[in-house]
């Protein structure tokens, strides 16, 4: 059977006018049938993407604390916020699924831990959590 581009799913859901809310508890509850688990794992990363344009969504210089070689402390980048569940696959063993991000915008109050809060908020109801 022959699989399309990723672009071609891409194109679907852009044109679909699909909420990326429904999509995103659509994949939690899938995730959460395949395999399920009596509270969910959930974690928030915030990720930095360099970018080589000084303007466009979310850009803007930012204190890159990886640290890696050869890259500079301050950088032009957009930082991503992402909800991600962890199940357990194997004895000892997980496997961390994304369910969304969000592109922290640099204006008002919408920081990283505004934009946390919103996915949390935004699968709470569907999934039990423990705030261990």
């Amino acid at each position: 059977m022959p699989e399309a581009h990723w672009t071609t799913y891409y194109k679907l859901i852009e044109r679909a006018n699909v909420s990326v809310a429904d999509l995103a508890i659509r994949l939690l509850q899938l995730v959460l049938s395949v395999f399920p688990t009596p509270v969910a794992n959930l974690i928030i990363d915030d990720t930095l993407v360099p970018r080589c344009a000084k303007s466009g969504p979310g850009i803007s210089v930012k204190h890159d604390h990886s640290r890696k070689a050869n890259r500079p402390t301050y950088l032009n980048s957009q930082c991503w916020v992402t909800l991600a569940l962890v199940v357990k696959v194997w004895l000892g063993s997980a496997l961390t699924i994304p369910v969304r991000s969000w592109l922290v915008e640099e204006s008002g109050q919408r920081g990283k831990l505004w934009v946390a809060r919103q996915l949390i908020d935004s699968v709470r109801g569907h999934v039990r959590m423990c705030a261990c």
